[in-house]
C-alpha cells in the first residue's frame, strides 16, 4: 500500500499540522483528508461494488417517513427551479420589451439621453434576468438527464471549502471529489455545488453520484440519497 502525500487535493500546496484531525490548506482554505493508505485495485473494486449495493438497497427499501421527507424535499427543489426559471425568463423578456419601447420612443420623438438611459437600464436588467432564468432551466434539465441516463457510482470527498453563499436555500461549497464508477479508473473532479444536506459533508465521506455517459466530468451528487 502506498501513503498519500501531504498536499492539498485542490491546489497542490503543502499542508501543515492537522487541526482536529483535518488539514486546512493555507493557500486555498480547503479542508482535506489526513494522510491515508490507498487500496489496491481489487480492494477498490470490491469496496465500490459494496457501496453501490448499499446505495441501491437504500433506494429499493420501502419508503419510511424519513425517505418520504427526502423525496418531497427533492421534488420541492425541482419545482422551485422550474418556477424560478419561468419567472426569470418571463420578467427578462418583459423588461427587454420595455427597453425596445424606450429605444423606439427615443427614435420617434428624438428624446434626450434620459429616455436612452432608462431604456439601457431595462436592457441590462432584462438580460440579467434572462441569464438567471436560463441557468435555472439548464440546471433542472441537467439533473433530469443525469437521473435518467447517468451511470451510478461513488464519490469520496477529498476536500471542501464553504463559499459562504446560499443558493436555492442551500449552502454553496467548492468540492474536490474522487469519483469511481464500475469498469473505470478513479479520477478527481473539482466542482461548485449546492449542498442540500450539509450534515453529510465531511472529508473522506462517500456520497452517491450519477455520471454522464458522454462526459465523465459531468457529475451529479445525489445529496438526498447520501
Amino acid at each position: 500500500m502506498e501513503a498519500v502525500g501531504l498536499t492539498c487535493p485542490n491546489c497542490g500546496g503543502g499542508l501543515g499540522a492537522p487541526e482536529g484531525g483535518v488539514y486546512l490548506c493555507g493557500y486555498c482554505a480547503h479542508r482535506s483528508l489526513p494522510a491515508a493508505l490507498g487500496f489496491d485495485p481489487a480492494e477498490r473494486a470490491a469496496s465500490l461494488a459494496g457501496a453501490l449495493a448499499e446505495f441501491e438497497a437504500r433506494r429499493a427499501r420501502p419508503a419510511g417517513a424519513r425517505d418520504e421527507l427526502r423525496r418531497r424535499q427533492r421534488e420541492a427543489l425541482a419545482r422551485g427551479r422550474r418556477v424560478n426559471a419561468f419567472l426569470m425568463l418571463g420578467l427578462g423578456a418583459l423588461f427587454l420589451l420595455f427597453a425596445v419601447a424606450c429605444g423606439a420612443l427615443a427614435v420617434i420623438s428624438e428624446a434626450g439621453l434620459g429616455v436612452v438611459a432608462f431604456g439601457g437600464f431595462w436592457l441590462v436588467l432584462g438580460g440579467l434576468l434572462l441569464g438567471i432564468g436560463r441557468r435555472y432551466s439548464r440546471s433542472h434539465a441537467r439533473e433530469q438527464r443525469l437521473r435518467e441516463q447517468g451511470t451510478r457510482g461513488r464519490a469520496t470527498i477529498l476536500s471542501f471549502k464553504d463559499l459562504r453563499m446560499m443558493v436555492d436555500g442551500a449552502p454553496r461549497y467548492e468540492l474536490v471529489l474522487r469519483v469511481e464508477v464500475p469498469g473505470a479508473e478513479a479520477y478527481s473532479v473539482r466542482q461548485i455545488d449546492n449542498v442540500q444536506k450539509s450534515e453529510v459533508l465531511s472529508t473522506g465521506g462517500d456520497v452517491p453520484v450519477l455520471v454522464s455517459p458522454t462526459d465523465r466530468m459531468d457529475v451529479l451528487v445525489d445529496w438526498f440519497a447520501a
